[in-house]
């Protein structure tokens, strides 16, 4: 990259002049580490410590390899603040709740972006993300790539179509991104290792880069009222050991975010060009300060998948006017953020955005107390051991862990988002041990619940229910493994009220002392003691069964046949009938009906009829039990004339 070189200040002057002074100046310091402190924020009181001796040029790599010459600015010899405020609230008011926001840049504005979206939909707004990014890509490069509409860059796209998911496409030209919407605010982004060199952003003419970037990009976007905010950059971890970290910060994570804040303070909003600062530098930086510690980056300079990037779209919620507090979105599977996050997130999110050039120390130093999950209970069901344990507040998903006897435990479960689990796995007969693990996330620590033992036993099968008068017999197939079972009966088929019988290892039950001619609902499960504990299989599916009734039931297929002044009667004997009464008289509403008594026979002659007379004739079955004597209905009337 071709770099301008400035002719030296007269305070990079009296720096190189300050440093020849060595020990009588550091005398007169007031910090021991050779070190001032000057302010590089909004006028806060707190300020940031910044090196007093910065090197006038140092030999840099960039991130293609190149060996470039940089020239490090010194602070104080930075021209003064604009009379335009600094601001890290985006004038683009969300006031209908939709916006449509462009970033451009490179990886890092990747990392940022990819859950801006989905965090201002969580919080009831709709806006709509571009994301148009070249890996490495400086605000050189972007705009000789706008000005030739070069097919170079990615381009992802996060709306409310694609349900706030990006969908990226590669080799898109710069012209298709931004016809693609109606942009309302467009963010710039310098290559993560030039973020703290304010002469990366000047031509060989002095002539700004953002100030071309934005006037190519402005000719290009359909909206006369679009502006343009900065993405801060952040610094790298501190254990990272890349050529330009060395050579251009000295390998040191402060340093390169003093020159970060500065060279975002004092150049890129002295180019009065931009309508606000997003501070994800400072944002990472004030989590940094946390209990999460320097855990923000997945290979030194990119943030993690999960919290880094989180909280940089964070960041940008908020500077677009989005109460973060009420952000309900938290990234889950392989790139999870514990919802126990939030307090120290917001604190982070919040102290940048009013102190966005100054580090302000989060006040949460202790992790939060992880809840412990208990197991409530096990279920034996008719496909396994059914697990549940009570949820842990900020738990991302649980574990389930299982092992037998002295072994070692097994993972079954690998990534459960409820609060209960069926091991289909386990064997009839056999006892296993359960724990549950929540997992918050890579900055939480995991924890576990006591282990609950339990065996499981196969459901009875083939069961079978043969109903009596007052009785119902029930029988099943028996289980090797189980040590008895257990019946239960119920005039309710939802088991209310169910009374229960146990049984040994015998696979049959009588059920005795119920009601005639009543319906019941049956239900089989098998049992087994272990370490003087009972477990009990799943019950098995429901028999319905009706006991009989003390009423016999109508003869059937009765018939009726002429004779000599008589009539023939005969029926199919009912089986639990002790007798028959018959009944007949020549009007069809047995009006003044004569009755005959009979026994179980199932033939009957009534004699002493009128030759040519028209009789109708009814039967019904009878039985005494318990001293009182009980009817059928009478069966329909048959007609017959006799002879």
């Amino acid at each position: 990259m071709k770099v301008c070189k400035r002719i030296l200040t007269l305070g990079i002057v009296l720096c190189m002049v300050l440093s020849m002074c060595g020990a009588a100046l550091a005398a007169e310091l007031p910090t021991a580490d050779g070190t001032e402190e000057i302010v590089v924020g909004t006028g806060e009181s707190e300020a940031e410590t910044v090196d007093a001796e910065l090197p006038a040029e140092e030999s840099a790599q960039n991130e293609s390899g190149d060996t470039q010459t940089i020239r490090i600015q010194d602070v104080s010899a930075q021209p003064a603040q604009t009379s335009k405020p600094i601001t890290t609230q985006s004038t683009q008011v969300l006031s209908d709740k939709t916006l449509r926001i462009l970033a451009v840049g490179n990886s890092f504005t990747n990392d940022t972006m990819e859950y801006v979206a989905q965090i201002a939909h969580s919080a009831g707004y709709n806006v709509t993300v571009g994301v148009l990014w070249e890996s490495g890509a400086s605000m050189e490069e972007h705009v000789n790539y706008i000005g030739r509409n070069s097919p170079v860059y990615k381009y992802e796209k996060f709306s409310s179509s694609s349900n706030y998911n990006g969908v990226e496409r590669s080799g898109v030209a710069p012209n298709t991104a931004f016809f693609d919407e109606k942009w309302d605010l467009v963010f710039l982004q310098q290559v993560s290792y030039l973020n703290g060199d304010p002469d990366s952003l000047l031509d060989a003419d002095g002539n700004s880069y953002i100030t071309q970037m934005i006037t190519l990009i402005r000719n290009q976007v359909n909206n006369s009222r679009l502006s343009f905010s900065w993405l801060m950059g952040w610094a790298y971890a501190r254990d990272f050991e890349g050529t330009s970290f060395i050579q251009m910060y000295q390998g040191s994570q402060d340093v390169m975010y003093r020159k970060i804040a500065s060279t975002t303070k004092n150049t890129v909003w002295n180019s009065g060009q931009l309508d606000s600062i997003i501070p994800v530098g400072t944002t990472i930086q004030n989590v940094r300060s946390s209990y999460v510690g320097d855990n923000l980056n997945r290979d030194g300079k990119h943030l993690t998948y999960s919290l880094g990037r989180y909280a940089a779209g964070l960041t940008v919620a908020s500077s677009i006017g989005i109460n973060i507090s009420k952000v309900t979105y938290f990234p889950s599977g392989s790139s999870v953020v514990s919802r126990l996050h939030k307090p120290m997130l917001v604190q982070a999110v919040k102290n940048a955005v009013s102190k966005p050039f100054a580090v302000t120390k989060s006040t949460y130093k202790s992790a939060p107390n992880e809840p412990t999950p208990k197991i409530t209970g096990i279920a034996n069901t008719s496909s396994g051991a059914k697990i549940s344990w009570k949820s842990c507040s900020g738990a991302a998903y649980y574990r389930v862990y299982r092992k037998k006897g002295n072994g070692s435990w097994s993972l079954i479960g690998p990534q459960i988002t409820k609060t209960s689990y069926t091991d289909t796995g386990a064997s009839n007969g056999g006892s296993r041990e359960y724990r549950i693990l929540a997992h918050f996330d890579s900055n939480l620590d995991n924890t576990r619940s006591s282990s609950t033992a339990n065996t499981w036993l196969r459901v009875p099968s083939g069961v079978k229910a043969s109903p009596a008068l007052s009785s119902i017999s029930v029988s099943w197939k028996t289980n090797s493994k189980a040590s008895g079972y257990q019946v239960r009966y119920s005039a309710s088929s939802k088991m209310t009220g169910a009374k229960s019988v146990a049984v040994e290892k015998t696979g049959k039950a009588k059920l005795s002392n119920l009601k005639a001619g009543k319906t019941y609902y049956i239900q089989v499960r098998a049992k087994k003691a272990k370490d003087g504990k009972t477990c009990y299989s799943a019950w098995s599916s429901v028999q319905k069964v009706q006991t009989l009734s003390n009423t016999p039931a109508k003869p059937a297929e009765f018939k009726v046949s002429a004779g000599e002044k008589s009539a023939v009667l005969k029926w199919k004997e009912s089986s639990r009938a002790a007798g028959y009464q018959i009944r007949y008289s020549t009007s069809k509403k047995m009006t003044n009906a004569k009755t005959v008594s009979v026994g179980t026979a199932g033939k009957k002659t009534v004699t002493g009829l009128k030759t040519g007379k028209t009789y109708y004739f009814q039967i019904r079955s009878r039985r005494t039990a318990g001293g009182k004597t009980y009817s059928s209905a009478w069966t329909a009337a048959v007609s017959c004339k006799v002879k």
